[in-house]
């Protein structure tokens, strides 16, 4: 709860007539359909962030574990930092056990991901897998040299930011080391979006539940098609859509 969202009055409020507007729980799945709010928040992440489009998922883990093994199918090649956020490694084995190959490297082993990523250059899809900012450091990732490996190999980059949304984002300086608005490490970095998909959370910084990626249109109409906990679980309450 890094700004203290979670009591406050406003955060509550709304999500309490949330409740009363839209009941406990959107039970159906995002594929069947949604509330407005939910498209709400979705566009306004997307302009914050600075994307395309916007894809809300009841949280975090179940994102990992629906949206990497939908971007590999069952032909790719998931390149895994190895520090990174274990739902990923979870999304990954489940990718793996689809067909795709699984490769880890080490923290900011550029080098040794350069290696991998020659060594598979023939696959088309290859996925590179790390976190914004580290869940149990704190440390940021060296996104401005992933993303140049990335761009150079034809090679998606999956940034889960969780734990950085919220705090960490654009035009860093003295006053504000951290960056302003809370946009994400990739605007902190001041990079676009032409080769990275950006996840984030509400629940550490935002005061509410749920989670998301940030990303094309095209890649969200094909997740909400392709990623499970679309196809198959329910969206959650939109009471927490409301308080965010």
């Amino acid at each position: 709860d890094y700004l203290g969202l979670t009591f406050n009055d406003d955060v509550v409020n709304a999500s309490i007539s949330g409740t009363r507007d839209f009941g406990t729980v959107v039970a159906w799945c995002r594929l069947v359909g949604t509330v407005e709010v939910f498209n709400q928040v979705e566009q306004e992440i997307a302009e914050l962030v600075g994307t395309e489009a916007c894809s809300i998922f009841a949280s975090t883990t179940l994102l990992n574990h629906g949206v990497i093994p939908a971007l590999m199918g069952k032909d790719g090649v998931l390149f895994l930092e190895k520090s990174a956020h274990m739902t990923m490694y979870e999304g990954a084995k489940i990718a793996r056990d689809s067909g795709s190959k699984l490769c880890n490297f080490n923290l900011n082993d550029l080098e040794q991901l350069e290696d991998l990523l020659i060594e598979n250059q023939h696959i088309s899809k290859k996925l590179i897998c790390v976190d914004g900012v580290n869940s149990m450091t704190g440390d940021y990732t060296d996104l401005p040299r992933l993303d140049k490996l990335a761009k150079k190999y034809n090679a998606l980059l999956y940034v889960d930011d969780a734990h950085g949304f919220g705090v960490v984002g654009e035009k860093p300086d003295v006053e504000y080391p951290y960056g302003k608005r809370g946009n994400g490490i990739v605007n902190y970095f001041g990079l676009d979006y032409e080769n990275i998909v950006y996840i984030g959370c509400f629940s550490k910084a935002y005061g509410s539940f749920g989670s998301f990626i940030c990303c094309s249109h095209n890649l969200r109409r094909y997740l909400i098609s392709q990623a499970t906990p679309h196809d198959l679980g329910g969206a959650g309450p939109a009471s927490a859509m409301c308080a965010v």
